[in-house]
């Protein structure tokens, strides 16, 4: 269904995905994989600060790139293709951890690769998307948005250590990343970078046909 025709205003939509992405974000960024921090530092016999230098790794991909890829979050269809790949790789670099037995494989997974993927989504979608939707609600908006990273911490330990109870830290690194993979992908598809682009104006205002500006007020003439 195209923005204009949904029953509310589509700009709710967009922090519904910001929610639920930074949710994602904190969830693979911090919470999960703390969680398999003793099983695989136990059974590989890697230090705690050997696990971790992973997650340096990551911040250091993600803080370099940033500023390559930030104008591309101001094209029409840029944010979705970034979503849309950052989906897959997500996805690919967390399944694959399940096969990993040496530290360096563990950096290439999920520091650098990781860090590509967290590019197209996560934080990023509540930073540059959510504003472009509102503006006397921005505030509101961003708020609910940036709740979502609660939601990180609220459910991914439970599952993670659920995961791991039943299957074991290898195949639970597999289902985490073919959960958390499929999620984003879905949300990529939802995202729109403007309402302008849709024929609609910030914070749910009358709507317009994409491309035109909206008519000049007629004035009688005496």
């Amino acid at each position: 269904m195209r923005p204009e025709r949904w029953p509310f205003f589509y700009g709710w939509v967009i922090v519904g995905v910001g929610f639920v992405a930074s949710g994602i974000g904190s969830g693979v960024g911090i919470w999960g994989p703390s969680v398999l921090l003793l099983p695989m530092t136990e059974e590989l016999g890697w230090s705690r600060a050997a696990f971790f230098s992973s997650f340096l790794v990551r911040e250091l991909i993600v803080g370099l790139a940033a500023p390559l890829v930030g104008p591309l979050y101001d094209t029409k269809h840029g944010p979705r293709v970034l979503a849309l790949a950052g989906a897959v790789l997500l996805g690919l670099s967390i399944a694959l951890i399940q096969n990993i037995t040496e530290l360096w494989q563990f950096i290439a997974l999920f520091g650098v690769l990781g860090g590509v993927a967290e590019l197209g989504g996560g934080f990023f979608i509540t930073q540059t998307l959510v504003p472009k939707w509102f503006v006397r609600k921005r505030g509101r908006a961003l708020g609910i948005s940036i709740m979502g990273v609660g939601l990180g911490a609220l459910v991914f330990p439970t599952a993670i250590s659920l995961l791991i109870e039943a299957v074991g830290w290898r195949e639970a690194w597999m289902w985490f990343g073919v959960g958390v993979g499929s999620i984003a992908f879905v949300l990529a598809l939802l995202l729109r970078t403007d309402p302008e682009d849709a024929g609609l104006l910030p914070d749910g205002g009358p709507t317009r046909e994409a491309g035109r500006p909206p008519p000049e007020p007629v004035t009688e003439q005496t």
